[in-house]
C-alpha cells in the first residue's frame, strides 16, 4: 500500500468490494492515509504509529493489538472495529465514530477523545492509562522526585484523563480547584418552555466564562439523583435554581442550602411567588440570597450579571474569608490544645521527680532504724589505769562486749 496513494487505493477497493484486504503487521508508520478506504481491513499487529488516519473509513476493521501511537484519526469512521489491546496512546481520536466498536484492554494514556461518538453497544472494559516511565527515575537520588508510573484501569473512553489525574499524586487537589473555580449548577422545571430559558442562561454563562451545568440528564449507575446533585453542586462555583413552576427544585434546594456552603441564587418570573420553605432557608443561611423576579427571558439575560452573578460572587468572597478564618482559629485551637498538653505533660513529669524525691527523704528520716542492744546501752565509765593521763599513762576502757551480749557490771 505505501507504494501506492490514497486515490489509487481507494479506486481499487472501490472495484473489488467483496475483497477483503490482509495488511496483519504492515508498517504504516507515519503513513498518509487521509480519507483512505480501510473498512473491512485486517490490521490485526500493523504499525500505524504516527499516521494520518483524518477522515478515514475504519469500519469493521480488525486493529487487534496494532500500534497507534500518537496517530491522527479525527472524525475517522470506526463503527464496529476491533480495537482489542490496541496502543491507542498519544492519539488523536477527536470527533471519532465509534458506535459498536470494541476497545477492550485498549492503552489510552495521553488520549485525545473530544467529542466521540459512543453508544451502548461499545465496549470500553478495562482500558489502561499508563504515563511513561520518567528517563531519571534511575538516576535520581530521590526517588520520589522522579515521575510516578500510575497504571489505572477504566471503562469510558472521554474519563480516562480524568481517572489517571486523580490518582496521580498532587492533581486531585487541581481537579477540584479547576472545577470549584467554574462550574455553576442551573437547577429548574426543564419543561419545554422553561428549558428555554435555562438554556439561556448557560449560553449566557459560558459568554462569562463559566462552565454551566443543567441538571436534566439522568442518573449514573450506581447513584441516584440525590446524590449526583449534592456531588454536582459541592463542586460548584454557586447554584441557579430557577423557582417558576417548581418540580424536584424545592427538594433541591433544601438538600444543598443547609449542607453545603455554596452561594445558591433563586430566580422566578415576576408573577408567581416561592415556595413557602424557601423563606425559611433565606432567614437560616445568608448564603441563600434574595429570590429576584424577571419579566421575561430578555431581561433576566440582560440583568444577569449584576443581578445574579456579580451577589454570588460577592458571597463566595465573604464565605472564602469565613473559611480562612475558621481554618486559623481551628489552627490556634490546635496549638493551644498541644501547648497545655506539653504544659501537663510537663507538669507531671516535675510532680513525679517532686514525689520521689519525698519518698527518698521520707524513707531516710523516718523509717526507724534497727539497732542493736549495744547501741541501746548506755556507754560505760572509764577506769583509770596506771596508765591515765593524771598520772602521766593512757586512758584504759574495759569495754570487753559482743554484739547482743551485756556486761553485767554495767548494769545499774
Amino acid at each position: 500500500m505505501q507504494t501506492r496513494t490514497v486515490e489509487t487505493w481507494n479506486e481499487w477497493r472501490k472495484s473489488t468490494p467483496t475483497l477483503r484486504p490482509d495488511l496483519r503487521g504492515a508498517n504504516l508508520a507515519a503513513a498518509n492515509l487521509w480519507n483512505a478506504r480501510l473498512d473491512n481491513t485486517d490490521l490485526r499487529g500493523a504499525n500505524l504509529d504516527m499516521a494520518q488516519l483524518n477522515y478515514a473509513d475504519l469500519r469493521d476493521s480488525n486493529l487487534g493489538f496494532s500500534r497507534l501511537v500518537a496517530a491522527n484519526l479525527t472524525m475517522v469512521r470506526a463503527e464496529g472495529a476491533s480495537l482489542r489491546g490496541a496502543n491507542l496512546s498519544h492519539a488523536v481520536l477527536n470527533g471519532a465514530q465509534l458506535q459498536g466498536a470494541d476497545l477492550t484492554g485498549a492503552r489510552v494514556a495521553g488520549t485525545s477523545a473530544w467529542g466521540v461518538g459512543i453508544d451502548d453497544r461499545t465496549r470500553q472494559l478495562d482500558l489502561v492509562v499508563d504515563a511513561w516511565v520518567d528517563p531519571l527515575e534511575r538516576v535520581v537520588v530521590d526517588t520520589g522526585a522522579a515521575l510516578e508510573n500510575i497504571i489505572v484501569h477504566c471503562d469510558h473512553i472521554e474519563a480516562a484523563h480524568l481517572l489517571y489525574l486523580v490518582s496521580t499524586r498532587g492533581k486531585f487537589k487541581t481537579i477540584v480547584d479547576a472545577m470549584t473555580a467554574r462550574v455553576v449548577l442551573l437547577l429548574g422545571n426543564f419543561g419545554s418552555h422553561r428549558k428555554k430559558v435555562l438554556n439561556a442562561v448557560r449560553h449566557k454563562l459560558a459568554e462569562f466564562g463559566y462552565a454551566p451545568v443543567v441538571f436534566d440528564f439522568t442518573a449514573p449507575v450506581d447513584r441516584d439523583l440525590i446524590e449526583t446533585i449534592a456531588l454536582i453542586a459541592g463542586l460548584s462555583r454557586f447554584v441557579i435554581a430557577d423557582l417558576t413552576r417548581p418540580k424536584s427544585t424545592p427538594l433541591e434546594s433544601l438538600l444543598i442550602a443547609p449542607q453545603l456552603m455554596v452561594p445558591f441564587a433563586s430566580i422566578i418570573y415576576h408573577r408567581e411567588r416561592p415556595f413557602s420553605m424557601f423563606r425559611s432557608l433565606q432567614a437560616k443561611y445568608d448564603w441563600v440570597l434574595p429570590t429576584w423576579s424577571y419579566r421575561n427571558q430578555a431581561h433576566l439575560i440582560q440583568r444577569l450579571k449584576t443581578e445574579i452573578v456579580d451577589p454570588c460572587e460577592r458571597m463566595r468572597a465573604k464565605l472564602s474569608l469565613r473559611r480562612e478564618a475558621a481554618r486559623v482559629s481551628a489552627r490556634k485551637k490546635r496549638r493551644r490544645a498541644v501547648d497545655r498538653l506539653e504544659y501537663v505533660e510537663a507538669r507531671s513529669m516535675q510532680r513525679c521527680h517532686y514525689v520521689r524525691k519525698v519518698h527518698e527523704l521520707r524513707r531516710h528520716y523516718l523509717t526507724p532504724r534497727r539497732r542493736t542492744i549495744s547501741q541501746l546501752t548506755p556507754a560505760p565509765k572509764a577506769s583509770m589505769s596506771p596508765m591515765s593521763p593524771s598520772r602521766g599513762g593512757a586512758v584504759s576502757w574495759s569495754s570487753r562486749r559482743t554484739k547482743n551480749t551485756v556486761d553485767e557490771t554495767m548494769l545499774p
